[in-house]
């Protein structure tokens, strides 16, 4: 999955305004598709059982795409007919991406504990800024893809 460009980190900083409207042939959006592609599990720390929460909205469109969606909030037992866990560690069997909606202060942790758990990648959604965050996955096999929406780029590079 993993390529000499991509590294451990994807960040969308430097093109992030026409990244939701063009489809382009660049090897990050080769990478994001791959990823993409192979992943069947997301786990959603900061899911909300409010249909109007984005949280909810992108989780919904993630499964309405075939993915299977696992909630992870310590306020409900269940959202879009899957059981919520109230931490990543309570998931009894793997995940293959962490799509994070988290407040920035709180994200950090949701970061180091995925990597702990060698979760191969972890996607933070738009307004979460780790300033440290290559330093975090420098040294693990976790990718980190931020400074863009995961809806968004399913949209954009898979329809």
């Amino acid at each position: 999955m993993r390529s000499k460009l991509l590294s451990r980190f994807i960040s969308f900083m430097t093109s992030a305004p026409n990244r939701s409207t063009e489809r382009s042939n660049d090897p990050m959006d080769d990478s994001i598709r791959n990823i993409l592609t192979t992943t069947h599990t997301i786990a959603i720390v900061g899911l909300s059982d409010n249909p109007e929460r984005y949280s909810n909205i992108v989780a919904r469109y993630l499964q309405n795409h075939g993915y299977r969606i696992i909630p992870v909030n310590p306020n409900i037992t269940e959202v879009l007919g899957e059981k919520a866990y109230p931490d990543l560690a309570s998931i009894p069997f793997p995940v293959d991406l962490v799509d994070v909606f988290r407040n920035t202060r709180y994200a950090s942790n949701v970061v180091t504990q995925a990597i702990n758990m060698k979760v191969p990648v972890v996607w933070l959604q738009l307004g979460i800024n780790i300033p440290n965050i290559q330093d975090m996955t420098a040294n693990s096999s976790t990718i980190c893809i931020d400074k863009c929406c995961i809806k968004a780029e399913h949209h954009r590079l898979m329809n």
